[in-house]
């Protein structure tokens, strides 16, 4: 199925931004999702040199994925010619505090945390969307990947479930098109999508979970296809069609027409 981007003839450019899901922690490079996405982009991108830059950092937090964007000036450059950018970024900004889930101002530290990254975010769109207006932007949602553990305490999980919602609020709520597969947020939480323990990274099940669900939205961004490396529009599709039910009618006509003449 597949992509329009005529504007860059030769070259497709795939980058990954954020933390440890997007570099693929835990998991061999073939298995990280960025690498499955690499993949389907050659394979239906038959005519297209596929470039995939995973600039993604283990153990970054919202505000150093700011300083980054802003700053590196490499980075930069990957981000002005990039075609579709993934980020995956704020699970580390709650880490530290997850050691705290006893503390009486648990929920408090959460909400802080919550809000600073929301604000962080929206600095991360904005300077993402001036670099390159014309990319599409796929986000991965946060997820908890200790529910079991918040499962004792009911409060802290509805208030982390609360930050959750918020986060993917504001990435419908922007003015731009921002793409999430929102189904991430929840079902990447199961433990068979975890490693297990406390580790709190997706296993092998879990980014080809993420991989399937980023080329799912991939395939809907984009509405010309490509079938045998022609880009075949579906409207011209459709006048085809007209047409050949037009020269049919006609010679249908044409046969009767020399019967009654007969």
């Amino acid at each position: 199925m597949f992509i329009n981007a005529s504007y860059k003839v030769d070259e497709y450019e795939l980058v990954g931004l954020g933390d440890s899901i997007t570099t693929g922690y835990g998991v061999n490079y073939d298995s990280a999702y960025l690498s499955q996405v690499g993949n389907y982009l050659k394979e239906k991108f038959l005519n297209k040199k596929i470039i995939v830059s995973n600039k993604a950092i283990n153990g970054q937090k919202s505000n150093e994925l700011l300083q980054y964007i802003k700053s590196d000036n490499e980075i930069r450059t990957k981000i002005t010619n990039a075609d579709l950018i993934v980020v995956s970024i704020g699970g580390n900004d709650f880490l530290n505090i997850i050691t705290n889930i006893f503390d009486v101002n648990f929920n408090e530290k959460l909400n802080v945390v919550g809000n600073n990254l929301l604000e962080n975010m929206d600095d991360i769109y904005n300077e993402l969307f001036s670099l390159n207006q014309d990319t599409k932007l796929i986000v991965i949602p946060l997820y908890n990947p200790y529910t079991d553990i918040f499962k004792k305490y009911p409060n802290h999980l509805n208030k982390f479930n609360d930050i959750k919602s918020d986060y993917l609020n504001q990435i419908n709520s922007y003015p731009q098109k921002i793409y999430s597969p929102i189904i991430i947020g929840n079902v990447l939480e199961k433990d068979e999508n975890l490693v297990e323990g406390l580790d709190p990274h997706p296993n092998i099940k879990g980014h080809n979970l993420i991989a399937t669900e980023v080329i799912q939205i991939i395939d809907d961004i984009y509405e010309v296809k490509i079938v045998d490396n022609e880009l075949t529009n579906p409207k011209k599709i459709n006048w085809i069609k007209i047409g050949i039910i037009t020269i049919i009618v006609v010679f249908v006509l044409k046969v009767v027409y020399t019967i009654f003449r007969k």
